[in-house]
């Protein structure tokens, strides 16, 4: 096989048909790659999906923390404004 550049979308084809239940040496075979690539993709991809969950999780638990300080300064604010109304 022939040492060639591909792009991120080939590798992510890749990735997804195997997901998909596709034997590995059929897509090797498809893409005209060396199963060892293969392999070395599903691993970088898969570093990078749990990278990308972990930063998803820290952004929820952010949005929660963000969402209740808006909430007690809302009511906070409430309360203020009712003071000075009275």
């Amino acid at each position: 096989m022939n040492k060639t550049r591909v792009n991120e979308t080939v590798m992510q084809k890749a990735i997804r048909a195997s997901a998909d239940g596709k034997r590995v040496c059929d897509i090797c075979k498809e893409l005209n790659i060396h199963r060892n690539t293969f392999y070395l993709w599903k691993k970088k991809y898969q570093k990078i999906r749990e990278d990308g969950r972990r930063r998803l999780d820290e952004l929820e638990a952010e949005n929660v923390r963000l969402r209740q300080r808006n909430s007690a300064l809302e009511m906070n604010n409430r309360a203020i404004v009712d003071l000075l109304l009275s």
